[in-house]
């Protein structure tokens, strides 16, 4: 068996028969400890140098086989009670399987947790302290504090103990003296710096701690050793401090976390507030997050009451201010959130998912002052592409691929951490061996490091040595091989102990066989577990935490793969561990419902869950195992109310299942009030039929707000989910899904035509004409697999474009058919109205034109082999061209981002041109001119002189030589008016405020500046009516952005209209307004025409009549006046007010069986 670090170095000081004690072996017969207790163990006196030899035994390695030492080294407490070392060399060599502890001098970096093992009185064999580092007094000791939650004392026994420091696998100093009765203090302790200070010798035979870090990840305390990905790091950094979201992608143990932690995050510090947590830091990732921001709002530690308040305010749509407040306590202008190990989201619920990348989302605002910076291992990747929870967060994402290393970044990070200590080398041609086996092996660099960690303990005459590699079995035997002699030490019921341990470190996942660690509480685990997690965390296998709660994992998610009993016990456990989750889901909704009787399990539910109890009941945490118990005493209770007479019991039985029905359907009604209401701030169109479904289900279900979320001013309610993955509903409390730019090319130069793709992800164009709304629905031209993304609509509204994603079309093929050349079902053209794949196993990306006049498709072109293509798309304002700029996205950022662009002919699809735009950026909008000669660009753009991005627009000439000249600058916020002739944007000035640029595309020249703009208006959005005659500027004011507790601005904030008119650029004034909606698009006049309101998935058409004031007016209203209306009365105004209340793709998978499955709206 390989050694325990701390278990390998332990002494017993002897005295006769009698432990007076302890030390440890620091050197290969190196022993250190404290002077006095060699004093005693001698009979002598501190101060005088011992003469006689000193009995030592490894009792955690060889109990009982003593071997003599003689006092080599000699500090005793003098008379400023400094000092208290001793160094006794031992005569003979120690017994097998004992081995130095490494001593690092850690200065005043000191690990969270120390761990002291020393031998009191009648507990000889051993007792195990934690504690954690107080501050230093004058005798140059330091004070050691009990950790919180385990108080305890060091009792004789304890001095010459080594002070171990888990995450730095070595000792940082060595216990010398107890303290009582001054709690939190226990004792003191000698750091290392004193102990090498008294004994010079033994610095010389021993080296720094290990420069590799086994399974730990490097952390930013290891940036100094951190190497190999130094340019990678770099271009990160610039990422991140330029782009909203980066997601970071690669494979399990190709070093994400190191990457970030040890290359991006020290970078970003310098320039940046930096927040970084895991999704599991916490009991749900927002409290994760909001625990890592309140560590820079408070600094010093976190409290639940500010974590609750700010979970509060960020899902409330406060995260503008909360990010506001970090600034300003940091003293930065840009705060980064760097998410590890994001694929553990996934493990959560989906409303807490949903939580999470809600607030998120908010990051790809126009003005957020704040970037997220994600890791997520690249099995995972599908997974965030078709969640409902990440779907909008991936849509916005740039995606960062990390690969393997290449051979010469290989070298660097075996190399370079031994060149910078210099006394340590490797044996000639071990670095060959060890390049070739990493780049053989799945998931190296862990594998890697855990292999040089090995070699280091092993390390001889300064060498690390072939034979030790060997021994090892190379970089993929290692961890394995260690993994399984730890296992082999471990005697039979320690074995079953540790399997019921471990399989609570690993969290099943729904989608096939993926699995993620978890930390397993200390309150989840019975003390076996604990006794046995402790014995593990010394091997490195597992890894004790203390914060936000102490619990234990695995050390790395490698060993989900490499160690095969874990890997074996998971799959065994895996359906009894998938149920177990769902029942911790189920208790969370019970506490914090106040331990509503209706949340305990009934029914099926409940002999479920008894049978796995039986099967099972060691590996139920206590508080499950109550749980249950609740549900059947409640259970009991409903059965003992049934009567005795027989007819009365038949009644009562026929009341009994009606209960237990009515029962059931208030839960499933429940579920659904809930997700709606989580769901609101995302997908605002889903969490209304969401609630609609609640009501049909359980009239009598109870809502915390009102369903109609200030829909007042509304006369029809369209879906918009255009910007919203496929297949799935949104999950961003702050999305803005469509924003005023999108909506000039969805709606038509008139107002009268409107596209949008429906919860199904079909093109839907409705007809506005007066007080009516009618749709012309697309969904012919779809499959059951096929969605729309990019939609666009021609100026003069005859012509509406898309992109689609063509799959196989089950429903019109047969297996009994025709086959191809592959022998699968053949495919039929004339079962597809627009692209036709290859084969049923093929997949297309196509461009539809479809012309609403005639009805049909007037041309569709693929392009390209793939679903999802990075498309931009536009039809000229003479409805003669279409065009679409195809993006090959590139890892480097736009710099290096290649740009095509190709046109149609619009009536008749011929292929026009398609050129290489010989420029790099990040082209998120495009604008024809007339015939296609020219276009507005909106591009994001990276300069060689700066290290930042800048948002643009660009004039494009394209009637020659492609060439572009920039008509702002660095832009925050865009508006185009329906026409496509007026543009405005929000750019900075050359102090700190902001002004409009007005730019003309018919005379492409700037025709207005707006200036002098309050700070509030300059961070506002902008927009513009139909003809671009009235600039309108939508900001919010009233927080105390100076204050950093929550509750001096909860609840001031209001929402302003101001506007200007155009060209003059005179102000008209500023309003209130209601804020229930993101956005106010006018249609045509401002003043008396129709208005577009935008709440995520949500477009609000308010129509003009005779009898009833204007839309704006009615929009304007500060205190819009509400009638008080019964549930029945609001639901039936919802069913008149959508527009298409029954197609439910979004949200159906969130629907409860218990739950009514009829259309929401029933005609």
């Amino acid at each position: 068996m390989e050694r325990v670090p701390v278990e390998a170095a332990l002494v017993r000081i002897w005295r006769g028969e009698v432990v007076v004690g302890a030390g440890f072996l620091a050197g290969p017969r190196h022993v250190v400890t404290a002077a006095h207790v060699v004093a005693d163990a001698l009979g002598g006196v501190d101060g005088e140098w011992p003469a006689g030899p000193v009995e030592v035994d490894f009792p955690l390695v060889a109990a009982g086989r003593r071997v003599s030492g003689r006092v080599v080294a000699w500090a005793p407490v003098d008379e400023d009670l400094r000092g208290d070392v001793a160094g006794l060399e031992l005569v003979g060599a120690p017994p097998a399987g004992a081995a130095p502890l490494v001593l690092t001098r850690s200065g005043g970096v000191t690990p969270d947790q120390l761990v002291m093992v020393g031998f009191p009185r009648r507990l000889e064999m051993g007792s195990w302290v934690y504690g954690r580092r107080g501050g230093p007094v004058a005798t140059g000791w330091v004070e050691i504090h009990c950790e919180p939650g385990r108080e305890s004392a060091l009792e004789p026994g304890f001095s010459g103990s080594p002070v171990w420091g888990p995450e730095l696998d070595a000792a940082v100093g060595m216990v010398v003296r107890r303290i009582t009765g001054a709690p939190p203090k226990m004792g003191y302790m000698i750091t290392v710096d004193t102990v090498l200070s008294a004994w010079p010798e033994l610095a010389e035979v021993i080296e720094r701690e290990p420069p590799f870090r086994a399974l730990r990840p490097f952390d930013e305390q290891d940036a100094e050793l951190y190497f190999g990905r130094e340019e990678q790091a770099e271009q990160l950094v610039k990422l991140a401090r330029a782009a909203p979201a980066v997601c970071v992608v690669g494979p399990s143990g190709v070093g994400k976390s190191s990457l970030l932690r040890a290359g991006v995050l020290p970078r970003l510090r310098s320039d940046a507030a930096v927040a970084v947590l895991r999704p599991s830091d916490a009991g749900t990732p927002l409290r994760s997050l909001a625990g890592a921001l309140d560590r820079l709002l408070t600094p010093g530690g976190t409290s639940p009451e500010r974590v609750d308040r700010l979970v509060e305010r960020l899902t409330g749509g406060g995260v503008a201010d909360v990010v506001a407040a970090v600034l300003e306590r940091t003293g930065h202008d840009r705060l980064v959130v760097a998410v590890d190990q994001f694929e553990e989201v996934f493990g959560y619920p989906a409303a807490d998912q949903a939580e999470f990348t809600g607030v998120l989302r908010a990051a790809l605002r126009p003005a957020a002052r704040w970037s997220v910076l994600l890791n997520l291992r690249d099995t995972f990747l599908g997974a965030g592409l078709r969640n409902p929870a990440t779907v909008e967060l991936a849509a916005g994402w740039l995606p960062v691929t990390v690969g393997e290393l290449t051979s010469s970044q290989l070298r660097r990070v075996i190399t370079a951490p031994l060149a910078r200590i210099g006394t340590v080398a490797y044996e000639p041609g071990l670095v060959d061996r060890l390049v070739e086996d990493v780049q053989r092996a799945a998931g190296p660099l862990p594998l890697l490091q855990f292999a040089l960690t090995e070699l280091w303990a092993r390390r001889r005459r300064g060498l690390l040595l072939h034979e030790a590699y060997d021994e090892l079995g190379g970089v993929r035997g290692a961890l394995a091989g260690y993994a399984q002699d730890v296992w082999a030490a471990l005697d039979p019921a320690s074995r079953r102990v540790a399997t019921r341990l471990l399989v609570q470190l690993v969290r099943p996942l729904p989608d096939g066989d993926l699995a993620v660690r978890r930390t397993a509480r200390r309150d989840e685990l019975d003390e076996d577990q604990w006794a046995i997690a402790q014995r593990l965390a010394s091997t490195r296998l597992l890894v004790l935490r203390v914060e936000p709660e102490p619990g234990v994992e695995l050390a790395h998610e490698s060993l989900l793969t490499q160690w095969g009993h874990l890997r074996d016990a998971a799959a065994e456990h895996r359906e009894f561990r998938t149920w177990q989750e769902s029942l911790r889901e189920r208790m969370r909704r019970w506490t914090d419902e106040r331990f509503a009787p209706r949340r305990l399990l009934a029914g099926p539910d409940l002999r479920d869950a008894n049978r796995w109890a039986r099967e099972h009941h060691a590996d139920l945490a206590p508080a499950e195992r109550a749980y249950l118990a609740a549900g059947n005493r409640r259970r009991r209770r409903r059965a003992a109310g049934t009567a005795a007479v027989l007819v009365v019991a038949l009644v009562a039985a026929v009341l009994t299942y009606r209960t237990v029905d009515e029962r059931r359907a208030a839960l499933a009604a429940g579920d659904l009030v809930a997700k709606s209401e989580a769901l609101h701030a995302a997908d605002s169109h889903g969490g209304v039929q969401l609630a609609l479904r609640a009501y049909r289900t359980d009239p009598e279900v109870r809502f915390t707000r009102s369903p109609d979320w200030g829909v007042d001013p509304a006369d029809r309610l369209l879906p918009d989910y255009t910007a919203v993955g496929s297949g799935t509903s949104a999950q961003d409390p702050s999305s803005k899904s469509v924003d005023v730019v999108r909506m000039s090319k969805k709606v038509s130069a008139d107002g009268r035509r409107f596209a949008t793709t429906d919860s199904a992800r079909h093109v839907v164009v409705w007809e506005v004409a007066g007080d009516r709304v009618t749709a012309i629905p697309l969904g012919h031209l779809f499959g059951p697999s096929d969605v729309a993304s990019e939609v666009t609509i021609s100026r003069g509204g005859r012509y509406v474009a898309f992109t689609q994603s063509v799959s196989w079309n089950s429903t019109k093929s047969s297996v009994t058919g025709p086959v191809d050349l592959e022998g699968l079902p053949r495919i039929d053209p004339a079962d597809y109205p627009t692209c036709v794949p290859a084969s049923m196993a093929s997949s297309l990306a196509c461009l539809v034109v479809y012309d609403l006049d005639e009805r049909r498709v007037a041309s569709a072109v693929q392009l390209g082999g793939f679903t999802f293509v990075n498309a931009v798309l536009s039809i000229d304002r003479d409805d003669e061209v279409v065009a679409v700029v195809l993006s090959k996205h590139s890892s480097l950022g736009p710099g290096a981002t290649e740009n095509d662009l190709v046109s149609w002919d619009l009536r008749t699809g011929e292929k026009r041109e398609a050129r290489r735009l010989p420029w790099h950026s990040w082209i998120t909008g495009l604008w024809l001119g007339p015939g296609g000669r020219d276009a507005v660009l909106r591009e994001t753009v990276a300069d060689a002189a700066a290290p930042s991005l800048r948002t643009v627009l660009s004039d494009v000439d394209l009637a020659g030589e492609s060439t572009r000249r920039e008509i702002t600058g660095h832009t925050a916020t865009t508006a185009v008016s329906l026409d496509w002739t007026t543009f405005v944007a929000t750019v900075s000035t050359s102090g700190e405020g902001r002004e409009v640029v007005v730019w003309d595309a018919r005379s492409r020249a700037v025709t207005t500046l707006v200036g002098g703009l309050s700070r509030e208006e300059g961070l506002g959005a902008v927009g513009l009516d139909a003809a671009g005659a009235t600039l309108l500027v939508y900001w919010s004011a009233g927080y105390d952005t100076t204050s950093t507790d929550l509750r001096d601005v909860a609840g001031t904030r209001r929402d302003f209209l101001s506007t200007w008119a155009l060209p003059t650029g005179e102000k008209r004034g500023t309003v209130a307004y209601d804020h229930s909606w993101s956005y106010l698009v006018p249609l045509a006049d401002l003043a008396t025409g129709p208005l577009a309101l935008i709440s995520t998935s949500t477009v609000g058409l308010v129509l003009p009549h005779a009898d009833r004031p204007s839309p704006l007016d009615r929009v304007l209203a500060v205190e819009p006046v509400r009638e008080q209306r019964s549930t029945d009365e609001i639901m039936d105004r919802l069913c008149g007010l959508l527009a298409d209340p029954n197609t439910d793709d979004a949200v159906r998978k969130m629907v409860p069986q218990d739950a009514y499955q009829g259309d929401v709206c029933p005609s």
